[in-house]
């Protein structure tokens, strides 16, 4: 039997729990926060204020928070996403209250020094550069740029100028939004709601104040580009159309729909493209989708001279969804269900997951995925490539 529970704390702080009986506490810390409240002159702050929480707080250095951390065996990690700033710690169950303290002194008291923020932003830098140099991550930049407009569709480390904008005043600022209200925790593990709403209470001691979150609208567009680089043998090739948000009830058809068109190995795409005509080693894609957004990517490695027939072929396994079985339809519930399911051992997957489903839906709602695929029917799913009347595209070719 899962023990669910979700409490709003006194001062603000959402708390989601699922307790289990493992040895293993799985904690994540979520600000409702992301690249998608950037404006485009601002682009890349959310992240850089993401490396800057994972730096030096005003009690400890970084160095002695991973060394805590990991002498208990445990982790921590964080990320940058367009709904959210999360942070995580995974160990022990019996470090509950370290974990708990680490993220809260994170999140709350970072060091912003001047030296910190310079080392940073080189960090940030190279971290460009290296986005920039491998090809398949290059495409897939560049096609959510071909999807939405700027800002929302701008790339969310930002750029050498807006980089060279952020300062210690404007992290400061951006860091007014890390207040209770703003805050999701989520513990899953071997802890009690009550045991962890009382290390809460006492080791976030922060306030809610009136900072107020940019919301720019999201503008979906549709194109394509085609460049050409120096030194690289093999074309990348990116293919993205618009998709369900993941407030949506479509979402499940769109799940359903993403998995037989790119889902593993036995998906159409990669039985159509890889194993009969042997035009790629590699190709793979991802249904993505935020409270305001939603977006098909499918991406592959290929010759120069087969980036057309690859597009002809994604757009042929598209439309041919529109006809799908009843039989397909049933094995790819199955298969979503058994990869529910198996994610379910982990952890800090489960925690995730309730995060995002809070901001979307609920956290409940998260519990009721077997039955939401369950109910899909063959039309809602045929209904999805229907829909599908643009897309974008983005190939860098060898020159």
């Amino acid at each position: 039997m899962i023990e669910f529970n979700k409490r709003i704390l006194k001062n603000g702080i959402t708390l989601l729990s699922e307790e289990r009986n493992q040895p293993l506490v799985a904690i994540f810390a979520a600000i409702k926060q992301g690249a998608a409240n950037e404006k485009a002159q601002e682009k890349g702050i959310t992240h850089f204020l993401e490396h800057m929480i994972f730096r030096n707080t005003k009690k400890r250095t970084s160095q002695e928070i991973d060394e805590i951390i990991e002498k208990t065996g445990g982790s921590r990690n964080g990320s940058t996403e367009q709904d959210l700033t999360t942070f995580y710690v995974k160990l022990p169950s019996k470090y509950l209250e370290l974990g708990i303290e680490v993220i809260s002194e994170m999140i709350q008291n970072p060091s912003f020094s001047l030296e910190d923020i310079e080392k940073e932003r080189k960090i940030i830098f190279e971290e460009i550069k290296m986005q920039h140099d491998l090809p398949q991550l290059y495409v897939l930049k560049k096609l959510i740029n071909l999807l939405y407009a700027s800002p929302f569709g701008a790339p969310m480390i930002g750029n050498i100028e807006t980089l060279n904008r952020i300062n210690k005043e404007t992290l400061e600022a951006r860091h007014l939004s890390y207040m209770p209200k703003n805050l999701i925790i989520s513990v899953v593990g071997n802890a009690s709601i009550k045991e962890a709403e009382e290390i809460i209470n006492k080791k976030f001691v922060f306030k809610n104040n009136n900072a107020v979150l940019f919301q720019p609208h999201i503008n979906k567009i549709s194109a394509e580009s085609i460049e050409k680089r120096p030194n690289i043998d093999q074309a990348q090739i990116a293919f993205g159309f618009h998709m369900p948000t993941a407030i949506e009830k479509s979402r499940y058809s769109a799940e359903i729909f993403d998995s037989i068109l790119i889902q593993g190995m036995s998906s159409r795409l990669y039985q159509e493209v890889r194993e009969k005509r042997g035009l790629a080693y590699h190709i793979d894609g991802l249904y993505d989708s935020g409270t305001r957004y939603g977006m098909e990517i499918i991406y592959a490695g290929t010759s120069p001279d087969k980036v057309k027939l690859i597009k002809s072929l994604i757009l042929k396994e598209i439309n041919s969804l529109k006809t799908i079985s009843k039989k397909e339809l049933a094995e790819t519930k199955e298969k979503l269900i058994g990869s529910f399911e198996l994610s379910r051992e982990k952890s800090e997957i489960v925690a995730k997951e309730l995060i995002y489903e809070e901001i979307a839906n609920g956290a409940e709602e998260y519990y009721n995925y077997i039955k939401r695929i369950s109910e899909v029917d063959l039309e809602e799913v045929r209904k999805i490539p229907r829909q599908i009347k643009k897309y974008s595209f983005s190939a860098l070719l060898p020159k």
